[in-house]
């Protein structure tokens, strides 16, 4: 089977916890392909502890041509893990949901939103999902 699409995945090099090296995210997209995944949106954490998004952004443009280079038959998307601590359930205006380059610039992103106005806010007191 192939097909697959994969939405958290620590792929792009040297920005978080996942792959340390250029070489280790070709290895990862490798075995990811192998898999029967076809498509990738590696989610670096969206926190300040981690790279800024000016350096995941160009870690994605040098992985999308790495890939390419080495023929490894798998596209990537943008995507980011973000925290759901209180500055960020707090509401849109709080604290941005951040993507690759930023969900205001995707429509939205998937980020937590709050509810539609009119819905009342789930009994666990968290924010719906997008999608």
């Amino acid at each position: 089977m192939s097909g697959f699409v994969d939405l958290h995945c620590h792929l792009l090099p040297a920005v978080d916890d996942g792959a340390r090296t250029l070489e280790d995210a070709l290895e990862m997209a490798r075995a990811l392909v192998d898999l029967g995944f076809s498509t990738v949106a590696p989610s670096p954490h969206a926190r300040p502890e981690y790279a800024p998004v000016d350096v995941v952004e160009a870690r994605l443009v040098e992985l999308k041509a790495a890939l390419e280079q080495a023929r490894i038959p798998l596209s990537l998307g943008r995507n980011a893990e973000n925290i759901l601590d209180d500055a960020f359930l707090r509401g849109p205006c709080a604290r941005t949901p951040r993507t690759a380059r930023g969900a205001e610039e995707q429509g939205g992103g998937g980020g937590i939103r709050p509810p539609p106005p009119g819905q009342p806010v789930p009994p666990s007191g968290r924010r719906v999902a997008g999608v």
